[in-house]
């Protein structure tokens, strides 16, 4: 879910849209981020970390199998992703550094500019251009890795609960997760560059409040809605001022005859 909002962002006032509507969760969002996002991801760092520890040592160099390469990629993306995971809430989240006073944080602002900000976070978040092309890569690095150990997870996973316990299931399933990753690595890939070479100084459209009001009313009862974009504005650019007309019928309408 998360891939295919931030790939929303080849189009600013689509990704905003879609941030709105998150949002419009309020005040359930942070409930719905523990319960669903946090403690799970909490649960399944700490049990990596003692698969890590405790599981099979790496011997790609004398047996150089598909699945052993994959069992050590699974390994290094875990503990990458850690560190990629905890910068990426450290610096966007409300619950990141801002939660300890540090100034600057969260730099991401859903406001009417979730797309600005986000452009900044990956793309120029610090005043060193060395430091940004680096945090640039790490978020492509990110992505990657967490598509990879997302699918290669799923196809493992299948095995060690037992779902997939014939040679033919585990095949059918890793080509099915094959194609899953390949899918979703598009997918992140398009999201990570629609914020790594957009324009930092790009004015989202304001939403107007009584349209807002009405997006997130929807959004919370689950309608599917969509934002029309107003006569002669383009969706990249800032709403187009409303046109007053400049004359107006100068002659009332005829009264209507009275009854006697």
């Amino acid at each position: 879910m998360h891939l295919l909002v931030n790939a929303t962002g080849v189009n600013p006032w689509a990704y905003q849209q879609n941030v709105d509507k998150i949002h419009s969760l309020e005040p359930m969002l942070p409930l719905i981020e523990i319960v669903a996002i946090f403690i799970p991801l909490l649960v399944h760092a700490i049990y990596g970390i003692y698969i890590a520890n405790a599981g099979v040592k790496f011997n790609t160099t004398k047996y150089n199998y598909g699945g052993n390469l994959r069992y050590t990629l699974q390994r290094w993306t875990s503990w990458f992703l850690l560190l990629f995971i905890a910068y990426h809430i450290g610096t966007l989240h409300k619950w990141g550094l801002a939660l300890f006073g540090v100034e600057g944080y969260p730099k991401f602002n859903p406001a009417n500019a979730a797309y600005e900000t986000t452009v900044t976070a990956v793309r120029v978040p610090y005043t060193n251009m060395g430091l940004n092309v680096a945090v640039s890569i790490l978020y492509l690095l990110g992505t990657w890795s967490a598509v990879f150990h997302w699918a290669n997870g799923l196809w493992t996973s299948a095995i060690a609960w037992g779902l997939t316990v014939t040679r033919n299931s585990q095949q059918r399933w890793g080509h099915f997760c094959f194609g899953f990753g390949i899918v979703m690595m598009l997918v992140g890939t398009t999201a990570w560059a629609a914020f790594a070479f957009g324009d930092p100084n790009f004015e989202t459209p304001t939403m107007p409040a009584a349209r807002a009001q009405e997006v997130h009313a929807q959004a919370s009862s689950g309608k599917e809605t969509l934002h029309p974009n107003p006569a002669g504005v383009n969706p990249g650019t800032q709403m187009a001022p409303m046109r007053v007309p400049t004359t107006a019928p100068m002659n009332p309408p005829p009264a209507r005859p009275g009854r006697h």
